[in-house]
């Protein structure tokens, strides 16, 4: 694979129809190529529709879309706006609600080149407001070689953006399955699985035979099941987005549970940019076990009221936060969390008396450059607890690894390496204490924080430094430089390893 970031995400897509046919057509350069996003509702016009394409913009600014070669949009010469190929949009049957008043429809268009939705602190990097957003897009147009490579990354986006539809499940046939009692419920399609979800008891298991969408949140209450993958496969649950303005509600998710009880093994779960993954309120319980992969949310969980998921071996990535509150607890003790963003907040970000305890698995290579999370970790109210596991690689706006803003953090064992921080590549903290309001204790029992690499393919390996400000820093045991650690604002760093 071209694209080092995943193992995984540039694939094909399996429900893709996109044009293969100039897939290994090398690209000289992405000048002349973007994103262009065709939304436009008109009273009493021509089109309502909505839905983003890459093109391709020969001399004369006609635009033709990238990978079937159709022409889109060619500029009018006696006006500023845009003359529309409305024979290949009407064509597109799923995405338009079209009525046609004139031979020809004159608008704007909206769209970007990719040479400038790569650069870093484009002030315009919203104007296609959910491609260009969304940093992750970035990372992968650096290293795009071929059509083809493009082609996976438009496959990247919601399928309710497609410009083609993608294939049903519907048109997929059930493995065929023999349950070994009736605490198994086989199920092959959306309306069998939300009636297993009805009718389960405690102790029941609902097992995917396949490929299944969902249109709305999987609802359980007061119950403990668990939803698997038939055996031997990885089914893939995957949620179907008519359009992605409809993410934009709290509401809309996944998974929600209430006072209730899920585990999670052997399935792909894609969220289409859905807003939240998995949303836990009333004490509820998650699972994320073994061969789970869950990727592609803004939120991947909202955990809150004493709930309390456990990732035990998946793998989640290319998604956004865990935002753990009001008394809530995640652990994690075997898996990945990697290559996901979150604006604003960290990965795992704890607030509100919660507590986030790490005893294994790995944290990396999350952050993105535009618009980075806080930290791979971050508490604003709560405890950390580093028993084990490693944190490394990871791009944050005020740490890299371990942000405690209010706190304490605990570490006993694991290691934070090679993280980053700051609005720029060559630099920055591997921890941050800081204090807002009460003072914060970094307290370091054993473990190690280091530097072993130079990461982000930049000449200037990372500091490892630990910046104290307003807090405590307890230096216990483990490994640790001394002569890089900045104490600033009235902080304190005690070396309690002296004798």
């Amino acid at each position: 694979m071209r694209f080092p970031h995943s193992d995984r995400i540039a694939d094909d897509h399996p429900l893709s129809r996109i044009p293969r046919e100039h897939d290994l057509d090398v690209i000289e350069s992405l000048d002349n190529m973007g994103v262009c996003d065709i939304e436009y509702d008109t009273t009493n016009r021509t089109i309502s529709a909505h839905f983003i394409c890459f093109f391709v913009r020969e001399e004369g600014g006609t635009l033709y879309e990238l990978f079937s070669g159709e022409w889109l949009a060619k500029p009018d010469s006696t006006t500023q706006m845009y003359e529309y190929n409305l024979a290949f949009l009407k064509s597109l049957g799923w995405q338009i609600k079209y009525r046609v008043y004139d031979d020809k429809y004159l608008g704007n268009l909206d769209y970007m080149p990719f040479s400038r939705m790569m650069a870093y602190g484009d002030s315009d990097a919203d104007d296609i407001d959910y491609l260009a957003s969304h940093d992750r897009y970035r990372i992968y147009l650096q290293d795009a070689k071929t059509i083809g490579d493009l082609r996976r990354i438009y496959e990247m986006l919601p399928q309710g953006n497609w410009y083609l539809p993608p294939i049903g499940w519907d048109e997929q046939q059930p493995i065929p399955y023999q349950p070994p009692d009736s605490s198994y419920l086989p199920v092959g399609h959306e309306s069998a699985l939300r009636a297993a979800v009805e009718q389960a008891t405690n102790g029941d298991t609902i097992v995917l035979l396949n490929d299944i969408w969902v249109h709305s949140p999987l609802e359980i209450e007061n119950k403990k099941i668990s939803l698997v993958g038939i055996d031997g496969h990885q089914p893939t649950l995957r949620h179907l987005e008519a359009d992605y303005h409809w993410s934009s509600s709290i509401n809309n998710g996944i998974f929600k549970l209430r006072s209730a009880s899920l585990d999670i093994r052997n399935l792909r779960i894609i969220g289409n940019h859905v807003n939240v993954g998995f949303d836990l309120n009333e004490k509820s319980h998650l699972t994320l076990g073994e061969n789970v992969l869950f990727e592609s949310s803004i939120h991947t969980a909202i955990l809150a009221n004493r709930s309390s998921p456990l990732i035990d071996g998946a793998v989640i990535r290319n998604s956004g936060a865990f935002l753990v509150f009001y008394n809530s607890k995640m652990t994690m003790k075997r898996g990945e969390i990697s290559h996901n963003n979150a604006d604003y907040y960290s990965i795992i970000d704890v607030s509100h008396h919660s507590e986030f305890v790490m005893d294994g698995g790995s944290i990396h290579h999350n952050g993105y450059l535009g618009d980075p999370p806080m930290a791979a970790v971050g508490c604003n109210g709560g405890i950390i607890t580093l028993n084990g596991g490693e944190i490394y690689g990871n791009f944050g706006r005020s740490a890299g690894g371990v942000y405690l803003k209010q706190g304490r953090v605990n570490m006993n064992g694991g290691r934070i390496y090679d993280n980053l921080s700051g609005m720029s590549q060559n630099g920055g903290n591997n921890v941050m204490v800081f204090s807002y309001g009460k003072v914060s204790h970094f307290t370091m029992n054993g473990g190690s924080i280091s530097q072993s690499a130079d990461i982000l393919r930049q000449t200037r390996a990372p500091s490892i430094r630990v910046t104290v400000n307003y807090s405590v820093f307890n230096y216990r045991g483990g490994e640790l430089d001394l002569n890089d650690i900045l104490v600033d604002n009235k902080g304190r760093f005690e070396n309690r390893t002296r004798k």
